[in-house]
């Protein structure tokens, strides 16, 4: 099958993958570091890197706690959109989201010294990956159903099909059925 008559040809290639992931974590980390930062000034509390990396800091026995787990969920919601720009695709959502919390999972572990061991954290990690997920799907797919415009002639079995209409009109008379002209060659 030539890549000329195919829709969507997807060959592997690791490089602009491994850019992919670089570009979504870079975006995920200065929304969520903007985030905090924002939850920090509202709350009084010191700027650290701590609120960002320490799983020790989610909790849900004080403001501060309550807060940051807050802007993990406020980031989450946030990360569906650099997986609409970066990733584009649907089906490959979930794996952007979960690759990035597993390397949030080890950025913390190391930063904190020990895996995370509290439910919350683990929680709260799932949540976030859940709403970027479905964020990220929602917005994938809505992009993916956009019509596509076609401004010139379509040679389909023998005919040709004469348009020079807007996305919306075609999209109209494919739902219609109605104004399609087509002429023997």
């Amino acid at each position: 099958m030539s890549s000329s008559n195919s829709f969507r040809i997807h060959h592997f290639d690791p490089i602009y993958t491994v850019i992919q992931i670089v570009c979504y974590q870079s975006s995920g980390y200065l929304g969520l570091s903007l985030v905090v930062l924002m939850v920090e000034s509202l709350t009084g509390s010191d700027i650290t890197l701590d609120h960002l990396l320490n799983w020790h800091d989610v909790r849900l026995d004080t403001v501060l706690g309550w807060f940051i787990s807050f802007a993990f969920l406020i980031n989450a919601v946030l990360c569906s959109f650099p997986l609409l720009f970066i990733v584009q695709r649907t089906r490959q959502c979930l794996d952007f989201a979960a690759t990035f919390y597993f390397f949030h999972l080890i950025f913390t572990s190391i930063y904190s010294g020990s895996v995370p061991t509290s439910p919350i954290w683990w929680l709260l990690v799932g949540a976030c990956i859940g709403i970027s997920t479905a964020g990220g799907e929602y917005l994938c797919y809505q992009k993916e159903l956009e019509p596509i415009v076609v401004n010139s002639s379509l040679t389909v079995a023998g005919m040709r099909r004469k348009t020079s209409l807007r996305g919306e009109d075609v999209e109209m008379q494919r739902l219609t059925g109605a104004g399609v002209a087509l002429e023997v060659e």
